[in-house]
């Protein structure tokens, strides 16, 4: 099996008019990536402050009919730390059952990981624990507490 668990698509959804049009294009061309890739599950974890529904309903509307890739409803949260956290479940209701995970900066990393795992819909992955750039839970929280992430989830990306 052939996954991306760790994909946004990073749509301009917040320019009026011309944002839904250069989407639209964007998704076209990402989805001829994905089926020349040959790809059976994409996680579609957008932002959480690009609009992460928008964003998985477009790309779902234009999904090819000849395509048997599964799509994965998710978002990419982002905690008060400024840690990146990848949430997803069977369907995007789930995750939008609990406004603070829609809303960025909100809750901490030990409260993001709490609400994640007290639901049985959710699941967490906790991803570029120790990249070099902003968002890096071992760099903003300390390697500790991201391990302990990691452990509650049970899931982090490697590389």
């Amino acid at each position: 099996m052939k996954a991306d668990l760790h994909f946004h698509p990073n749509l301009p959804l917040y320019v009026p008019f011309f944002g839904k049009r250069f989407g639209k294009m964007k998704v076209k061309a990402m989805w001829k990536a994905i089926l020349r890739a040959d790809l059976d599950v994409v996680l579609v974890c957008e932002h959480v402050y690009k609009n992460p529904l928008k964003s998985f309903a477009l790309f779902q509307d234009a999904k090819p009919a000849t395509s048997n890739t599964i799509l994965i409803p998710g978002i990419e949260y982002l905690t008060k730390e400024g840690v990146d956290i990848i949430i997803f479940s069977e369907e995007f209701t789930s995750i939008a059952s609990h406004p603070d995970l829609l809303t960025p900066k909100k809750l901490t990393l030990e409260e993001c990981v709490s609400k994640v795992t007290s639901d049985t819909n959710l699941h967490g992955i906790v991803p570029h624990p120790y990249t070099p750039g902003l968002t890096s839970a071992g760099r903003n929280c300390g390697e500790e507490r991201a391990h302990v992430a990691i452990e509650e989830f049970g899931m982090v990306e490697q590389h």
